[in-house]
C-alpha cells in the first residue's frame, strides 16, 4: 500500500468519524458540516462509478449508505446552525 493511499484511506475514515459524531452530537460545529459534505460528495460519486463501472451492488450500497449517513448529518448541523440563528436574532 503507498503513502497516498493511507493518507486517503486515513482521511475518509476521519470524515466517516465526524459525520458520525456529527448525528450524535447537540452543538453545532462547522467542522462537521464540512467533513459531511466533503464526504457526501466523495460517496455520491463513488456510488456512481462503482454502478457504472462494474455493476457491483455491494459497493454501490455501500458507498450510498455511507452517503445517507453524511446527508443526515449535514442536515442535522444545518438545522442546529438555523436555530441558533433564530434564537439570537430574537434577543
Amino acid at each position: 500500500m503507498s503513502v497516498a493511499t493511507l493518507v486517503l484511506m486515513l482521511c475518509l475514515l476521519a470524515f466517516v468519524g465526524i459525520s458520525l459524531w456529527g448525528l450524535f452530537n447537540q452543538q453545532r460545529s462547522f467542522l462537521i458540516l464540512i467533513s459531511s459534505v466533503s464526504l457526501l460528495f466523495i460517496t455520491v460519486f463513488g456510488a456512481l462509478y462503482a454502478w457504472n463501472e462494474s455493476h457491483s451492488l455491494s459497493w454501490t450500497f455501500g458507498y450510498s449508505s455511507v452517503s445517507l449517513l453524511a446527508l443526515v448529518s449535514f442536515v442535522r448541523q444545518i438545522r442546529l446552525i438555523m436555530a441558533h440563528r433564530r434564537a439570537s436574532k430574537n434577543q
